[in-house]
């Protein structure tokens, strides 16, 4: 792990809103009411028993399965619930990991399905808005705001380079799992870590999607 990679099982964000450039329109930056519900139809909290504290979050897919950062999970996936409403919590069968890419790939109980995200954003530029719904400090299904401030950061990191979009305004105790997405629905990638050596600076690193769905084609094909 990289020295400055703060690691938490939760990852959110107290939600820095973008506003408008224009002096005639000062109102925050907001997403479509349907972009919106979409995105949060396909967020999910995760609980570590005993008890119901939500310790990160997790992006549901078709044919019931999630994905999630490993680290939330790691050396627990035996025990990893999560809960869709808020109130209702359910066991997850854990079907693949990846340790490099920090990813975990879950089955939830049968009958249940989700829709597939929009087509991933291909080019996220610095300044672009973005948002997640995740489990901020706890909170189910908050919903965070920041923008794009480095669309292709490089880390050394497990033996190797990484590469991620850079964040502001979306990571902190919560959010490690958490879907991100662009103002128009596209999918960005899954919230991972924080940059820094405390909990506030802000800085985040998101998971490209087009490394998430190397690693969904390869384990759920």
């Amino acid at each position: 792990m990289h020295k400055h990679l703060v690691m938490w099982s939760s990852m959110a964000l107290f939600g820095a809103m973008l506003f408008s450039c224009s002096p005639d329109n000062p109102l925050p930056v907001t997403v479509r009411p349907s972009v919106g519900e979409l995105s949060r139809r396909q967020s999910a909290s995760i609980n570590i028993g005993p008890g119901e504290r939500l310790i990160g979050s997790a992006m549901l897919l078709p044919e019931g399965r999630m994905v999630t950062n490993l680290h939330v999970v790691q050396h627990r996936t035996d025990s990893v619930r999560i809960t869709i409403d808020g109130s209702s919590f359910f066991a997850v069968r854990l079907l693949a990991t990846d340790e490099k890419s920090d990813l975990a790939l879950f089955q939830l109980p049968e009958g249940m399905d989700f829709e597939s995200p929009l087509p991933a954003s291909a080019d996220p530029r610095p300044g672009m808005p973005v948002f997640a719904y995740g489990a901020a400090f706890g909170l189910h299904r908050s919903y965070l705001q920041g923008y794009v401030s480095h669309s292709d950061r490089r880390l050394q990191e497990n033996g190797g380079e990484r590469s991620y979009v850079q964040t502001q305004g979306i990571t902190y105790p919560g959010m490690s799992g958490a879907p991100v997405y662009a103002l128009d629905g596209k999918w960005i990638g899954i919230n991972r870590a924080a940059y820094g050596y405390s909990l506030g600076t802000g800085i985040g690193l998101v998971i490209p999607a087009s490394t998430v769905r190397r690693f969904l084609d390869k384990e759920a094909p």
